[in-house]
């Protein structure tokens, strides 16, 4: 089960942390990625790595974050890698995690545009099931948030590089990436990777989040939803697949 840790250079406890994770759930075969600070980036670089006109609404920590998660999808695809497990550096782990991958590895499920959030999303279609054992199930979520621990398909990292590479979007803009590729993002049943900041108290991105102005968040989510593309992808599915699917909200 191939791994991939993003993490600070700087965060070296968060770094032990979950090395030390890893070993409880015998996750041998990890790779730790360096995150990109995104504290440190420079006007010159952010002008090559991030798409001019998104700029006035994204984070420097949301860039950096978006380019972390990029630098592991690279791997992958420079890899051939079927599918991966991407993780944050302050997660923990309460599952079998190994019984997960190895259905998700002897299925066709890895050749498809897939990406399977080994936590659970407030809202999912409950009749796009896929299962996996009697414990676990993962049901196709319909706008999810968050990157702390994920399967990540070959097709589904490679599509995401074509549309978020210069940086254009947070890297968990899972409903942006369906609209403009097709990439499906399935919720676990139950919260297997969980994160130990879960209300964001020390995180750095939120922080930035919270001072962005209304335009900011206007213009963000009208870049989000309103290309030609993501319009007729919408269409799309709220003609042809929405009728059929059933939809239900979890708390």
């Amino acid at each position: 089960m191939k791994t991939f840790i993003i993490n600070l250079a700087s965060d070296i406890q968060k770094k032990d942390e979950i090395e030390r994770c890893c070993i409880k759930n015998k996750i041998e075969d990890y790779t730790i990625i360096d995150a990109v600070n995104g504290k440190n980036l420079k006007e010159d670089f952010l002008k090559d790595n991030v798409k001019q006109h998104h700029l006035g609404y994204l984070t420097k920590g949301e860039i950096g974050c978006s380019l972390s998660h990029l630098k592991v999808y690279s791997y992958i695809i420079e890899k051939n890698i079927p599918i991966s497990l991407i993780l944050e550096d302050d997660v923990d782990i309460a599952g079998d995690i190994h019984a997960i991958y190895n259905k998700l590895i002897s299925t066709y499920k890895v050749r498809k545009k897939n990406v399977y959030l080994l936590y659970k999303a407030k809202k999912v279609f409950t009749n796009r099931v896929i299962g996996i054992d009697g414990n676990y199930f993962f049901q196709e979520s319909h706008g999810p948030r968050c990157t702390h621990g994920y399967f990540i398909t070959f097709a589904a990292a490679k599509s995401i590089l074509d549309i978020n590479r210069p940086v254009s979007m947070t890297s968990d803009a899972w409903l942006f990436f369906y609209y403009k590729k097709m990439v499906k993002t399935y919720s676990l049943n139950k919260n297997v990777v969980i994160c130990r900041d879960e209300k964001k108290e020390r995180s750095n991105i939120e922080k930035e989040r919270i001072l962005l102005t209304p335009n900011q968040r206007k213009h963000r989510e009208s870049i989000r939803s309103g290309s030609f593309t993501s319009i007729l992808f919408k269409v799309y599915h709220k003609v042809f697949r929405r009728p059929f699917l059933k939809t239900e909200k979890r708390a």
